[in-house]
Order: structure tokens, then C-alpha cells, then sequence
């Protein structure tokens, strides 16, 4: 794991940046992390691999093939995000929120790991026939995406929700984990029931 810019010259970062940054919406401005908050998040991301390791261990393996490289980052005005492009295939970028737990983080790595094997797949064309100005609807975002993005969500989804519950199915999980307290809030289609076993329901 590096900083966006911790072991890499500055135009190579700049150059991270630019490639993985390809969504007018986003509008990432990526900065390095302080050396406290680098050291914390590095920890976590590390705690994260390791209960995908025990909880999924097949995930764990495909994301240690897919992926080289985990950059640790800051972006102003976004409280966490996870981004990778076929650009930067192998690497990954992750801001994290300073209290994401490690159940979180390994939805996240999952996620962006889903998109890497996806980006393989397609190896750098789309996995879709649709025109590229064709608009649907998506079950990660609010606005109209091309079948290509709707289908790279609907498999993302459903790794997301593969992971989540290996995780609840292991016995790794806290008590207080495994209730759903500390589960992830960010993605309201995988929200659980106090048991973890509220299905997932696409809009």
C-alpha cells in the first residue's frame, strides 16, 4: 500500500490521478494523506484483507491476482470513495472515512476488485453491444447510466453482497458486527435486519 503520492515521482502521481479520475461528476482532486491518518488507514486496509482471507478466501486470491496496488488517498469534498479505471489496471485508490470499520473496507476492496476483473473481461472495450449514449436505469446510482455501467454495477452488487455474507457466515464477526451496528450504511441496497438477512432489493 502507498500514498497517492508516498514513493511516487510527482508526475507519475499526477498522472494516477488523472487516468482513474474519468467521471465529470466526480471530480476528483486527489492529495496524500497525512502520515498519521496514512498509518491508520494502512492498518485497517491490512485488517480487511485478512478477514477476506479467512471469510472468502476465493475473493482474497482473485483480488491478490488482479490487483498490484492499493493507493491510499485524500480528495477534497468526498468522504470515501473507491476508484479504479482499465487505465490503471492493478491499482486501486481508496479514501476512507477516519471511522470505516473493517467489515467497510473489505465491501470496498471487494467492490473495486469486481471492477478489475470486469475491466480484464472487457479488456478495455465494453461488455455490452448497446450504444454508448443509451441511458437505463442503475442500482448504485440516481442517474441514467449505459448498459455498460448498469451491468458492471449489477455484478458488483451481487460480489458486494457475496462478500458481506461470507463475512456473516464465517464466525470472524464481533457480536456487535454480526448484529448489523457496524455494518456498512453507505450502500443502502445491502442494509441488513438485526440477523443479516434482509435480501437485497433491486429498484
Amino acid at each position: 500500500m502507498v500514498q497517492q503520492d508516498d514513493g511516487l515521482e510527482r508526475r507519475r502521481a499526477a498522472r494516477y490521478g488523472r487516468l482513474v479520475d474519468d467521471d465529470p461528476n466526480l471530480s476528483l482532486e486527489l492529495s496524500a494523506l497525512p502520515p498519521a491518518e496514512f498509518a491508520s488507514a494502512s492498518k485497517r486496509v491490512t485488517e480487511a484483507l485478512a478477514l477476506l482471507a479467512k471469510a472468502a478466501p476465493e475473493l482474497a486470491d482473485e483480488l491478490h491476482a488482479l490487483v498490484r496496488e492499493i493507493i491510499l488517498a485524500d480528495s477534497v469534498g468526498h468522504t470515501s470513495f473507491g476508484a479504479s479505471s482499465f487505465q490503471l489496471w492493478g491499482a486501486l485508490l481508496l479514501k476512507l472515512k477516519a471511522d470505516a470499520t473493517r467489515i467497510e473496507i473489505a465491501e470496498s476492496l471487494a467492490h473495486e476488485g469486481a471492477r478489475a476483473l470486469l475491466f480484464g473481461f472487457g479488456m478495455g472495450k465494453p461488455l455490452v453491444e448497446n450504444h454508448e449514449h443509451e441511458r437505463y436505469t442503475s442500482p448504485l446510482r440516481g442517474d441514467p447510466r449505459p448498459m455498460d455501467g448498469v451491468v458492471h454495477a449489477t455484478y458488483v452488487v451481487a460480489r458486494m453482497h457475496y462478500a458481506v455474507t461470507r463475512m456473516l457466515d464465517s464466525g470472524l464477526l464481533t457480536e456487535e458486527e454480526a448484529t448489523g451496528d457496524s455494518m456498512p450504511t453507505d450502500w443502502p441496497l445491502l442494509r441488513r435486519t438485526r440477523n443479516g438477512r434482509e435480501p437485497v432489493r433491486l429498484p
